[in-house]
């Protein structure tokens, strides 16, 4: 009894031509899409937190920029309506310049007057040197008893401690110019010259000429 041997039946092979057939219609046929991706929430929660604290920053460096000019006006505000003390550096400059010139001013006046007053001590030194030498108001001083030599003195002393301008009012009002002569050569030089000084220039004038005889 013969067997029949049972095995798998090979299929043929498929030609080349129609497996590249197959390839190509493959390759033209558009890939299926799947289902549209659901968007990721957590993702979304950090987009909206993120646009939150922009709009946030945003708004206080609005707040900040708003104060801070506000800030300046008041500044500036506050500045203009200070004393005058706390003026700008140039107004104080130039009230410092003003004053520095009214100093020198004075400086210069004072400095004529101190030329002046030693101009006429000069003077009066001249006049009291002259006068002993001619003799004529020491010949008026000797007719003169010692109790009005000695009054003389006294007053020569009480206008030395007094102020120049005060003596020359007092000096002034004595009776004579002969008189107003005596009381300054009793009197120390420096001190007579600050007298005569303040007196009126003619009448200083007259009691020099009256020293010098």
């Amino acid at each position: 009894m013969t067997e029949k041997k049972e095995g798998i039946t090979a299929k043929p092979a498929e030609p080349e031509d129609k497996k590249a057939g197959k390839k190509a219609q493959a390759k033209r046929e558009p890939k299926k899409k799947g289902p549209p991706k659901k968007a990721n929430p957590k993702a979304v929660l950090t987009v909206v937190v993120v646009l939150l604290v922009l709009a946030l920053v945003a708004g206080s460096v609005l707040m900040l920029t708003k104060n801070l000019l506000g800030g300046r006006d008041k500044l500036l505000s506050a500045l203009s309506s200070m004393d005058p003390a706390y003026q700008s550096a140039e107004t104080l400059q130039e009230e410092l310049d003003q004053r520095e010139q009214e100093l020198s001013a004075k400086e210069e006046k004072l400095v004529s007057k101190e030329e002046s007053l030693a101009k006429q001590e000069q003077e009066l030194q001249a006049s009291q040197e002259e006068t002993s030498r001619d003799g004529s108001l020491e010949s008026y001083l000797a007719d003169l008893s010692e109790e009005q030599i000695t009054q003389i003195k006294q007053v020569g002393s009480i206008y030395s401690g007094m102020d120049a301008a005060q003596a020359a009012s007092a000096l002034s009002q004595l009776g004579s110019v002969r008189d107003m002569a005596s009381v300054l050569y009793y009197m120390k030089s420096a001190q007579a010259a600050e007298v005569l000084n303040c007196l009126d220039a003619q009448l200083a004038a007259q009691i020099t000429e009256n020293m010098l005889g």
